[in-house]
């Protein structure tokens, strides 16, 4: 089977840190700091100026004096005396096909496209907060708080949504298969992260925070096949471009859940973290009078969910805790069994016993 595009960018096994022409670059510093005191199976090494701290990672001068090819190069310092078509260039020579800005450039995305196209490099930024594969061991982000192992994938586009989530989520001992934060795309789109994402089989379900979507209708095929497949959240800003009303008709036709505050992508991660998924047949609604039953079975007939009809020890026990005060029965909807009865509490705890 072969690997994903993106494979080598989002769950590289090697790495090296540019650390560019600064020693006291304060970005670099951080991410160095952050990989020295993480637990990490990702081997690191450095190339360009030594950092002014003590470190245990393997430096070099230049790309070309690698002992191995890295799967990833991450531009965490500074080269204010060398263009991005030339680092570009120089990633591409040592057989590094992709690239992760953390630091800024200036420089204008039709002279950066390109020079990756030329030299088959992939580029995540710039100005990206990071990625991470805990499972892996790769920790190439500038958050305080590494994340914890789980099936949850989070791409942000803030670095600062990121960062917040994870400190939530590891206070909560909720865990991630993929952390990216894409920063500001040139090269690499969130469509193109989510379909590495979809078909990742450790990232069960996705959150998603965007201010921009590239190509609307490249960006929504993908969630559309993505959402078949998992559950999805995104919360989006009012500058992707689209009128709110036509944003909100177009995700809902993907199967995608829109939340419009980051306490919606929380209280996503919560639900997602710990929600089963619901086999055919194995759904009994338990009503607490017959209205909101109904309703329930109503909703489960417009989404073609068909619900468990109780038999043998199962519905004689219910029958007998109704007691006349209620009934079990396909209701007016025809999909199951459905408990009409006024003692919730005791049905809850006979479906227990």
């Amino acid at each position: 089977m072969s690997q994903h595009a993106l494979q080598s960018l989002l769950a590289p096994r090697s790495m090296v840190v540019l650390t560019g022409e600064n020693g006291h670059d304060p970005l670099m510093l951080a991410l160095l700091q952050s990989l020295e005191n993480t637990h990490k199976t990702c081997p690191v090494s450095l190339v360009g100026v030594k950092p002014d701290f003590p470190f245990s990672f393997d430096h070099f001068t230049a790309l070309s004096a690698l002992n191995t090819c890295p799967d990833l190069a991450v531009l965490a310092g500074t080269y204010p005396n060398t263009a991005m078509e030339n680092i570009i260039a120089d990633c591409g020579a040592a057989g590094i096909h992709s690239l992760l800005m953390l630091s800024w450039t200036e420089e204008n995305a039709d002279k950066l496209i390109p020079a990756l196209r030329q030299h088959n490099v992939r580029l995540l930024g710039p100005n990206s907060f990071g990625i991470c594969r805990p499972k892996q061991g790769v920790f190439a982000w500038l958050g305080l708080t590494q994340p914890l192992t789980g099936k949850l994938a989070l791409m942000s586009q803030s670095g600062t949504v990121a960062s917040a989530l994870v400190d939530w989520a590891t206070w909560q001992g909720i865990g991630f298969s993929q952390v990216v934060s894409m920063g500001t795309p040139v090269d690499v789109m969130p469509s193109q992260v989510l379909d590495y994402l979809s078909n990742d089989f450790d990232s069960q379900a996705i959150l998603m925070y965007l201010q921009k979507i590239g190509r609307p209708t490249r960006f929504l095929s993908s969630l559309h096949a993505t959402g078949r497949s998992k559950p999805v959240a995104v919360v989006t800003e009012h500058s992707v471009g689209a009128d709110e009303r036509v944003l909100d008709a177009a995700l809902s036709r993907t199967g995608a859940v829109r939340g419009r505050r980051l306490n919606d992508l929380i209280a996503a991660a919560s639900v997602m973290t710990n929600a089963r998924r619901i086999k055919e047949g194995s759904l009994l609604i338990i009503g607490n009078g017959a209205g909101p039953g109904e309703l329930a079975a109503q909703r489960a007939m417009e989404l073609g969910i068909d619900l468990l009809t109780p038999a043998d020890e199962l519905h004689d026990t219910l029958e007998a805790t109704m007691a006349g005060r209620g009934g079990i029965g396909p209701g007016d909807y025809g999909l199951g069994k459905l408990c009409n009865g006024s003692v919730y509490r005791s049905c809850c705890e006979c479906l227990t016993k």
